[in-house]
């Protein structure tokens, strides 16, 4: 027999147009695909709290499973993947998230972050730029203690950065920059 009713709407139609389903005799749903996509989404649409937390749950049950999806995903579709990505890292949301796990990383709180910018007047702590957007502000910290020292720029903390830290470097660097006219 290759066919079967859906017990929903009641039409005959090809064992394909069944989800598969060893419970039953034949080994698949009493609904058609149709049928059983109309009502979960009817479902959904009408308790979503409740269906986010089913999803949730089972997401944390089965991560290996959660996995290999993404990987499946990201498999066929690629440039989905890195169009969401994009839009993802230029919306607000993701310049934030960005942001927070930069500064989770050198051991900055809130509480410092907001101290140090009234400290420092909104701006960079040695050019004086104003931060007009939070992705504008980069930790600076000690890279031998891990101790957060204030609030920089870009340029400056990569200038910083790309003097190892050393004072004795900086102060070659002034020397130079004098002596060849700046």
């Amino acid at each position: 027999m290759d066919s079967k009713q859906c017990t929903r709407c009641d039409e005959v139609k090809p064992l394909s147009d069944f989800y598969p389903d060893k419970r039953y005799a034949q080994g698949v749903k009493s609904w058609c695909r149709k049928c059983t996509r109309t009502y979960q989404n009817a479902w959904r649409r009408r308790d979503p709290g409740r269906y986010r937390e089913q999803n949730r749950k089972w997401r944390e049950a089965h991560p290996e499973k959660m996995r290999e999806y993404s990987q499946a995903y990201a498999l066929r579709h690629p440039e989905r993947l890195r169009l969401s990505q994009r839009i993802y890292r230029q919306s607000e949301q993701g310049k934030l998230r960005s942001m927070s796990y930069r500064w989770k990383q050198s051991s900055f709180t809130a509480e410092l972050v907001a101290e140090l910018l009234e400290q420092q007047e909104h701006r960079c702590a040695i050019c004086s730029v104003v931060f007009t957007e939070p992705r504008l502000m980069h930790a600076d910290h000690d890279h031998a203690t891990g101790k957060p020292r204030g609030i920089l720029c870009r340029g400056c903390n990569h200038g910083i950065g790309n003097f190892m830290d050393g004072p004795l470097l900086m102060e070659n660097a002034i020397v130079y920059l004098k002596k060849h006219g700046r």
